[in-house]
């Protein structure tokens, strides 16, 4: 556990390199986020129905293969639990790890446990482990762009941190060791409510994030530039215009659809159609997602809400 040990503010030796996160320059001036307390609201918030703690995105390894990885800590009616993934690119091989019974606790900012889960952090600097099937990974995630105050509906309340560099190790079924880097997106939030609901995150190439809720026929889109300025999405819309039936829950869950902010479109389709998450709290779809259109770049889709 030498990433665990170093983010927590243990000594490494002088021999050793220093984290690789610690030379990575930030992509911005990272400021202070309107009227959200760091790391105060990294951490739970009492008396809130539901919240959670996820993480999503890509890492590659030195051989220049890709993986999808996603994880989430869902704290509801006074359980918390965590479900981990990997989806390596090369094959569309995917695995999880569903762990219904964890702790959630704060030390300014959050320390997340269930079973082979764990995530410890605040203030844009995060160690992740978990045991995923076969599998395993231990990630140090920084933050390196503004945070994003989400524009939510009467539901929540929340924030992202977009593109964090993320280094760290998986180790395979075979037992090899590989070293990763790449960036996952950070979301928190607490609230709750009942009803449909789709969030998009997309990170392009060209630098730009782009957060998408949809929610009982809402939609808001923010946007936040190369240089961390935030945009104006202007006309932005997102359709869903592909489902798919779940045969274990019986659920329908939007799985495809097209992201437009101006002229730009993006259309964004499933890796895999079968990328349903169960576990503590309602049933939901969390997939990675290929992007097309105005640009590559590298996208997840949330919904929930859809079952019968």
């Amino acid at each position: 556990m030498l990433i665990f040990l170093i983010a927590c503010g243990s000594e490494p030796d002088s021999s050793e390199s220093s984290d690789a996160t610690d030379s990575t320059p930030d992509l911005c001036d990272v400021k202070s986020s309107g009227n959200l307390s760091f790391p105060a609201d990294d951490g739970p918030h009492a008396g809130s129905p539901e919240e959670r703690w996820s993480w999503a995105g890509r890492v590659k390894d030195g051989g220049d293969h890709a993986y999808r990885l996603s994880l989430e800590f869902f704290s509801a009616n006074g359980r918390t639990g965590a479900v981990a993934t990997l989806l390596s690119e090369e094959d569309l091989a995917r695995a999880s790890q569903v762990e219904d019974e964890g702790s959630v606790a704060s030390t300014g900012g959050f320390v997340l446990e269930a079973g082979e889960v764990s995530a410890l952090g605040g203030e844009g600097r995060d160690v992740l482990s978990a045991q995923v099937d076969t599998w395993s990974w231990e990630l140090v995630v920084a933050e390196r762009k503004q945070v994003i105050i989400h524009q939510e509906t009467a539901k929540w309340t929340g924030y992202s941190r977009p593109r964090m560099s993320a280094h760290g190790q998986i180790l395979g079924a075979t037992g090899a060791r590989l070293e990763v880097e790449g960036e996952l997106w950070f979301e928190h939030v607490w609230g709750g409510g009942s009803g449909p609901e789709q969030r998009v995150q997309l990170s392009l190439e060209d630098g730009r994030d782009f957060r998408v809720l949809s929610d009982g026929g809402q939609t808001l889109v923010q946007g936040q530039g190369a240089d961390c300025a935030d945009l104006d999405p202007g006309e932005a819309t997102w359709v869903a215009d592909l489902s798919w039936g779940s045969p274990q829950t019986g659920c329908t869950w939007p799985v495809a659809g097209t992201v437009e902010v101006g002229t730009e479109a993006w259309g964004l389709a499933p890796l895999l159609q079968d990328q349903e998450i169960l576990g503590v709290g309602e049933a939901r779809w969390w997939g990675a997602m290929a992007v097309s259109g105005s640009g590559p770049g590298t996208a997840f889709l949330r919904a929930s809400g859809g079952c019968p």
